[in-house]
């Protein structure tokens, strides 16, 4: 559930990752209840200011969506999960709270998630991310702008990350 969802501890999500094997259901509906219950992790909705330990636990619900949705490197994610991934995006944007800490957090610990996802989840969630930044709402508006320039500067870090190896001496 949601509470054991919020901790940090790997036997925490191995247990997670056993609930979307096809021995406790179909994936397709397993899979977006496992990642429902992240959004209060992800989105740090359920917390005052972030603590080192709602950071932490942020950073292990993350990584555990990048290793569910990237098993191995020769078979692609299935489409089910990949959209219940997206579904999982859009909740946590959603309930991300309207406080400077907390949205640079989130902003962060997204961008750092769809590194690592697949190009398809990126290309999806940016027009989500334009549909966001459309509304009336300022602070969906201010969170979309936010989202989007973490996610700018992560892929120009890759990328300089990846050219260094050009203008070394």
């Amino acid at each position: 559930g949601s509470c054991a969802a919020r901790g940090g501890s790997d036997s925490v999500y191995t247990a997670l990752s056993h609930c979307l094997r096809h021995e406790h259901g179909e994936c397709e509906r397993t899979a977006p209840l496992v990642f429902r219950s992240l959004v209060a992790t992800l989105s740090l909705s359920d917390q005052g200011a972030p603590s080192k330990g709602t950071i932490s636990a942020q950073q292990a619900a993350s990584s555990f969506v990048s290793r569910v949705c990237t098993p191995d490197a020769d078979a692609p994610p299935a489409q089910h999960m990949l959209q219940a991934v997206q579904a999982l995006l859009q909740r946590v944007m959603v309930a991300t709270p309207d406080r400077a800490e907390p949205r640079a957090h989130v902003c962060a610990s997204l961008s750092a998630m769809l590194s690592r996802l697949p190009p398809a989840v990126t290309s999806r969630f940016s027009g989500f991310l334009w549909r966001l930044g459309h509304t009336a709402k300022n602070s969906a508006r201010t969170l979309a702008v936010e989202m989007a320039a973490a996610t700018l500067c992560d892929g120009a870090a890759a990328r300089s990350a990846d050219t260094s190896i050009y203008h070394a001496d």
